[in-house]
């Protein structure tokens, strides 16, 4: 069973608006500036809604932070942080490439599912001491940085909010990534950033000319 996501129109829906406003640490996407562009075409905000024992499977956002506010039921997270052995995030465990193409089974060669929520939590033996295992009660809030893996089970039916965003403190680490990934991707961000934006990240060191050169990319593109 799967978590079921809709869009969620903070903007036009003032009910929800006024009783669940985005915290002001979490009011400046610097992403916003491409929402509905080819790179990211889907709405940040979204309203979750799962039936008790669903959930999401273990997965992580590389160039956006998240927050997630429990309106109704309970939820189960286990985060785990950027640089974990990739051993302990059970990805792929049913893909067996040799029993795949000696069988021909064209469905079990294109079956590289991870495991569902509930089968991660079962499976899961020892966790690293950085893991953060939480229980989260409605009106509590959920905060992902940047790079960490998770899996969240709906202990509950359950009914949250999910918002991620792009802060600018990430950019020296994203962009350059983001660069090396997809330079169509980052010229493009660039590009469509406020001139205030694009000083501040002028400035950020020596050590980010990744950055420096992703915006001289954006300049000679116009």
């Amino acid at each position: 069973k799967q978590s079921i996501f809709q869009p969620k129109s903070t903007t036009t829906t003032t009910t929800t608006t006024s009783s669940f406003p985005t915290p002001p640490c979490f009011s400046n996407d610097v992403m916003a500036c491409i929402d509905g562009s080819q790179y990211r075409p889907l709405p940040p905000a979204w309203l979750l809604v799962g039936a008790a024992r669903s959930g999401t499977p273990i997965h992580d956002h590389p160039m956006t932070v998240a927050w997630n506010a429990l309106l109704v039921g309970c939820k189960l997270w286990c985060c785990l942080p950027p640089d974990v052995d990739e051993s302990l995030l059970l990805l792929n465990l049913d893909d067996d490439e040799g029993d795949s193409i000696s069988s021909g089974n064209a469905a079990s060669q294109c079956d590289d599912f991870d495991l569902s929520a509930i089968e991660w939590f079962h499976q899961c033996e020892e966790l690293p001491a950085d893991a953060r295992i939480i229980v989260q009660r409605p009106g509590e809030v959920v905060y992902l940085p940047a790079g960490w893996f998770h899996v969240v089970l709906n202990v509950e039916a359950s009914t949250a909010i999910s918002v991620s965003l792009a802060l600018r403190r990430d950019l020296p680490m994203v962009l350059p990534l983001l660069r090396t990934y997809d330079a169509d991707f980052a010229t493009f961000w660039v590009d469509r950033m406020s001139e205030e934006q694009k000083e501040t990240l002028a400035g950020v060191g020596e050590e980010d000319r990744h950055i420096e050169n992703t915006i001289n990319a954006s300049a000679k593109h116009k």
